[in-house]
C-alpha cells in the first residue's frame, strides 16, 4: 500500500490481543496504517462521528455492549467503513452471523496472522472502494445512496410503489429512510393509517445551518416493517416549500443517518420537486401504458434530465393500471421516455386496497401475490447499494 496512511478503528477489548495485532499491521505494513485502538464501544462512536474511519476492526466481546448487537451499533454509527470482526474462540458462529448482518469479514484471533489480517483489510477498502462505493464525504459521516420517484402523472401509484421498495430494502438489513417533502400531502399518513402530527412540518421553520441528523432523526417515525419515515409537513403553513439551502441539508442529513433515502418526489409542477431532483443519486419515473400518462411521461422524463443535467440516472417503472387492450408496447415506452424500463408492476386493485386499508405493505401483507413477486424483483434492480449487493430478502 503506498500514500496517505489508511485510518483503522481498532475496538478491542483485551490489551493484549490490541497489542498484538497493532504489531501484526506494523510488522506487515510498516506505517501504512494509522490505527487507533479503543476499547469501549461509546467511544468507538463518539470517534467515528467526529473523525471517521476507513476500516473498523471490531472485537463483538466489548465491555459495554453485547456481543448480539455490537455490529449493528457500530455499522449504525459509520456505514462506509467497512467492519471486519475478530472473533475469540467459541464465537466463529456468532462471527458467521455478522457476516450474514453487514459485516465484510471475520477473522479468528487464535489463528491470526499479519497476512491474513493484511488481506482482509485490503479486500474491505477495495469493496468500500469500488466505483459509486466511495469513502464518506463528511467526517465519521454515511453517504447513502438517493432513489428518487416521480409519477408522471397522478393517479400513477407511486407514493405506493415508493413504501414497498422501501420496506424491501429495509428487509436486506438496510437503514431505510422515506422522505415525503411536499407541505400538505399525505400520501405516506395514508398508506400506513398514521397520524404524524406537526413535527415535520418544523424543518422548514430552521435554517438550513440548523437542519442536521439529529434535528432529522427526532422527527423521523420507524415503522414496524424496519422503514424510518418522514412524513409530509402537513402542519407547514399555506404556501410553504423547503427551500434550496434547506433541500442540501435535509438530504446531507439523510446520507448520513441511512443507507438509502427513498424520496416519493411531489408533482414535477411543485417547486419542492425541481429542488428535491438534483439530490437523487438515481431516479425512477412511474409510469402507466395508457395514452394520455405516455405523452406526459415524455415530458416528465426530459424534465428530470434538465433539472439534473444528466448527472442522475434516469430509469422507467410500468404500472399497470389500465385494461390491456388500451396499452402502449413496451417498445414505444422505452422510445418515448429514452430509457431503461426496469418493471413492469401489475395493479391488483383488490389487493392494494387491503393493504392501504390495514396500513401494511403490500409485499408484507400479500407477499405471495403476483404483485409482491414484481415489487421483489423490482428490489433487486434498484439495489445500488455496494454494501447491500444481493440483500434484498424476503
Amino acid at each position: 500500500m503506498s500514500g496517505q496512511r489508511v485510518r483503522v478503528l481498532l475496538l478491542e477489548g483485551n490489551p493484549a490481543d490490541a497489542r498484538t495485532l497493532r504489531q501484526l499491521l506494523w510488522q506487515t505494513a510498516g506505517d501504512s496504517f494509522e490505527v487507533l485502538w479503543l476499547d469501549r464501544l461509546a467511544a468507538g462512536l463518539k470517534h467515528l462521528e467526529d473523525n471517521g474511519a476507513e476500516v473498523v476492526l471490531l472485537d463483538l466481546a466489548l465491555a459495554d455492549s453485547t456481543a448480539s448487537n455490537t455490529l449493528a451499533v457500530v455499522r449504525s454509527g459509520a456505514l462506509r467503513a467497512p467492519v471486519v470482526v475478530l472473533a475469540a474462540g467459541g464465537e466463529e458462529k456468532l462471527a458467521l452471523q455478522a457476516v450474514a448482518e453487514g459485516a465484510h469479514d471475520y477473522l479468528l484471533k487464535r489463528q491470526l496472522g499479519g497476512g491474513a489480517l493484511l488481506r482482509a483489510i485490503e479486500s474491505a477498502l477495495k469493496r468500500s472502494r469500488a466505483p459509486g462505493g466511495g469513502l464518506a464525504e463528511t467526517p465519521g459521516g454515511r453517504n447513502g445512496v438517493v432513489l428518487g420517484f416521480a409519477g408522471a402523472k397522478g393517479g400513477v401509484g407511486s407514493t405506493t410503489l415508493v413504501l414497498n421498495v422501501a420496506t424491501m430494502l429495509a428487509r436486506g438489513r438496510r437503514r431505510v429512510i422515506a422522505l415525503e417533502l411536499e407541505p400538505g400531502c399525505a400520501g405516506f399518513a395514508l398508506q400506513f393509517r398514521h397520524t404524524p402530527g406537526t413535527e415535520p412540518a418544523s424543518l422548514l421553520s430552521l435554517d438550513a445551518a440548523r437542519i442536521d441528523r439529529r434535528e432529522l432523526s427526532s422527527r423521523l417515525v420507524e415503522t414496524p416493517f424496519g422503514v424510518h419515515v418522514l412524513f409530509g409537513p402537513a402542519g407547514a403553513p399555506a404556501g410553504a416549500a423547503i427551500r434550496p439551502e434547506q433541500a442540501h441539508a435535509l438530504f446531507q442529513a439523510a446520507r448520513q443517518l441511512a443507507d438509502y433515502v427513498v424520496v416519493d418526489l411531489p408533482p414535477l409542477s411543485s417547486p419542492a420537486a425541481r429542488i428535491a431532483t438534483p439530490h437523487c443519486d438515481h431516479l425512477v419515473l412511474i409510469v402507466d401504458r395508457e395514452v394520455a400518462c405516455m405523452a406526459a411521461s415524455a415530458m416528465a422524463a426530459e424534465l428530470l434530465r434538465s433539472w439534473t443535467r444528466g448527472q442522475s440516472e434516469l430509469r422507467a417503472v410500468i404500472v399497470n393500471r389500465t385494461s390491456m387492450g388500451s396499452l402502449t408496447s413496451l417498445s414505444d415506452v422505452r422510445s418515448q421516455v429514452k430509457c431503461e424500463v426496469v418493471g413492469v408492476i401489475p395493479h391488483d386493485i383488490e389487493r392494494s386496497a387491503s393493504a392501504c386499508q390495514t396500513g401494511v405493505p403490500l409485499v408484507v401483507s400479500h407477499p405471495d401475490s403476483i404483485t409482491a413477486d414484481a415489487l421483489v424483483e423490482l428490489g433487486k434492480r434498484l439495489n445500488f447499494h455496494p454494501a447491500a449487493a444481493g440483500a434484498v430478502v424476503l
